[in-house]
């Protein structure tokens, strides 16, 4: 017991006389070498901020944005009963323009949709008869429609598929953008000619810019007054 009380003691002095020696800084010394307040920070915060938490936060609002616009496309890429005569397997006038629309496209996207046929009679007490007859017509459209689309297109080497899906209808009242199309070319108003000399604007709009004394005119044209600031919608 006493040698491991003389060994104990030895170890103490020893200890001590490496503080004394400088092996452990003093305080001051702790004090005068630690990393600054900025550097301290530095370590503990995200760099990253606010880029990562943006990022994250942006993720869904664009998932429901990406899915809105392929339905879009989808429904833009939709041959529609309409496009038929009723009953049949005939393109009208304005399907084919349409078609043509879809195939000129660059990049032109191949695959097509045909909404399925409602526009056949339905008797209650043959519904076999209306499937199997649905059916039938479903598939003479898909090849009106890819016939078109091959002779139309031919030379460019270019493929079609065409799938049959089951949309909701869509609709829009045509009279606000039949009204929305024929008011657009009066829209726009010229501007900005020194002197008081009148311009000419696009869609045939006359306007009038009094810049000699800095203060835009009144314009004179089919929309009534417009300077040289253009007319927004």
């Amino acid at each position: 017991m006493k040698r491991f009380l003389n060994l104990a003691v030895a170890a103490a002095l020893v200890s001590t006389s490496f503080v004394a020696g400088g092996c452990v800084s003093s305080v001051s010394e702790r004090i005068e070498n630690r990393p600054g307040a900025q550097s301290r920070y530095d370590d503990v915060r995200d760099p990253c901020w606010p880029e990562r938490y943006n990022f994250e936060a942006r993720k869904p609002v664009i998932a429901v944005y990406g899915a809105h616009v392929n339905n879009g496309h989808i429904m833009d890429q939709t041959v529609v009963n309409g496009d038929f005569e009723a009953g049949t397997d005939k393109l009208t006038a304005g399907a084919l323009q349409r078609l043509d629309t879809l195939a000129r496209r660059r990049p032109v996207d191949g695959h097509l949709f045909l909404a399925k046929s409602r526009d056949l009679s339905y008797e209650a007490i043959k519904p076999a008869e209306y499937t199997r007859l649905a059916g039938e017509l479903d598939a003479k459209r898909v090849n009106a429609i890819t016939a078109y689309l091959n002779a139309t297109t031919s030379g460019r080497n270019l493929s079609f598929d065409v799938t049959v899906i089951d949309p909701a209808e869509q609709l829009m009242p045509a009279a606000g953008p039949a009204a929305a199309y024929a008011g657009y070319p009066g829209r726009f108003q010229a501007g900005i000619n020194a002197g008081g000399v009148a311009a000419q604007g696009v869609g045939g709009t006359n306007a009038t810019a009094n810049v000699n004394a800095g203060v835009p005119g009144a314009g004179t044209g089919n929309q009534g007054s417009g300077g040289n600031q253009p007319q927004r919608p």
